[in-house]
Order: structure tokens, then C-alpha cells, then sequence
């Protein structure tokens, strides 16, 4: 339910020279941009001792280790380690974890999963965002403190809404609030696109 999907990982502007640490689903990564400007998403782990990459620096297209120095690059691979040498040979298992990631709409996303590219779905169209003279976006941040499958969950739960949200002004013995039938639609924006999603119908008495 919640890998091989595309993730806001932080807003374009707020991404600038210095790595982001962002927190997604209950882990840690790292997001900075490259030499050419181009955003990059990590594990925020480095593999050697654990250093926090987040709170490393950008050498050209690599994040350089608080730690030890260490350098990986946008795709995980280790580039350097000092200690070694500058000619050392790097071993393949120094890799880390890295993440496809696009920025779109002012946005950078990363996508959360192990789907090969061919694979992988689209980020989310939204035709008004395409259209650059007639829209502009304006994003509101929130943050909940509450478990991030706690959020999911309670979207998915239509029979917590008259005893949690007062505002429908209704919740009583006469009142009939029983849930129906929940419609599960795949691909909800179109055929080959993306999204699995639900719909339902709240029946609301009157005021």
C-alpha cells in the first residue's frame, strides 16, 4: 500500500545548496541537489558507521559524509573514501540506497519502491499545472503528529465522520448514518495512468 509510489519529498525552492534531511513513511533520507542542479533522494544512512548524510555537504555530484568523508553519488555509488587514498579501488558494496526522483509542479518527488522503470507509474497529472500562464500553484505545508498508516487509515474509515467532525451538524438515534458500499476504482484517472482509489456516498440528513 504505500511502496512503488511517487512521494513529495520538499518543495523545489526549499531544496537549494545544502542536503535536506526528509523524513517519508517512517525512515530517514537525504535529498540534495547535483552539480547540474538536479535533485538527488538517499537513504540518510551512510553505510560505513552510520553517519547522518543530511547533515554532510555537496561536493560536485556527490554528498560527502559528515563523518569520515565518505562521497556518494546520485545513484548511491560510493565515489570516495579517504582514508583509502586517492586511487583506492571502491568496493561495489559500498553503495547505498538511492531513489528515482523528478521534480514536477514545483515539486521534488522521489519514488518509494523497487519497480524498474518501465514500470513505474506517472507522477499524477494535473492539466492546470501544465498550463504555466492560465495557473500558478500555491502550496500549503502542514504537518499532523500522528502516524503516517494511522492518516491512511482514517481516510479509508467513513464511519468515524458524525462522532469525530460535529460540524455535519448530525449524530443521534434517528439519524441515519450507516455506511455503504465502498466503489474501489483502479487506474482512476484514466486508462494506463495512475491511482487506486475508492468513493463513497454520505448520506447527510438535513440541518
Amino acid at each position: 500500500m504505500y511502496i512503488n509510489f511517487w512521494y513529495p519529498v520538499i518543495l523545489s525552492e526549499e531544496l537549494k545548496d545544502e542536503p535536506v534531511k526528509v523524513r517519508m513513511l517512517g525512515q530517514n533520507f537525504v535529498t540534495f541537489r547535483d552539480s547540474k542542479g538536479a535533485p538527488k533522494t538517499l537513504s540518510d544512512t551512510c553505510i560505513h558507521r552510520g553517519g547522518s548524510l543530511s547533515g554532510g555537504v555537496v561536493r560536485g555530484d556527490c554528498i560527502q559524509c559528515p563523518y569520515h568523508g565518505w562521497r556518494f553519488d546520485g545513484e548511491g555509488e560510493c565515489k570516495r573514501i579517504p582514508s583509502l587514498g586517492k586511487d583506492a579501488k571502491i568496493p561495489k558494496r559500498t553503495r547505498i540506497d538511492a531513489y528515482p526522483t523528478e521534480e514536477k509542479y514545483g515539486i521534488v518527488f522521489a519514488f518509494l519502491g523497487d519497480l524498474e522503470k518501465s514500470k513505474r507509474p506517472p507522477i499524477m497529472p494535473i492539466a492546470e499545472l501544465d498550463d504555466e500562464e492560465g495557473w500558478r500553484a500555491n502550496w500549503l505545508n502542514y504537518e499532523a503528529k500522528i502516524n503516517f498508516e494511522r492518516s491512511i487509515e482514517n481516510g479509508l474509515d467513513a464511519a468515524h465522520n458524525e462522532f469525530v467532525h460535529p460540524t455535519h451538524g448530525h449524530e443521534g438515534e434517528d439519524d441515519d448514518y450507516k455506511v455503504g458500499d465502498l466503489k474501489f476504482v483502479d487506474n482512476m484517472f484514466g486508462p494506463k495512468k495512475w491511482g487506486f482509489g475508492f468513493w463513497h456516498a454520505f448520506k447527510s440528513p438535513g440541518f
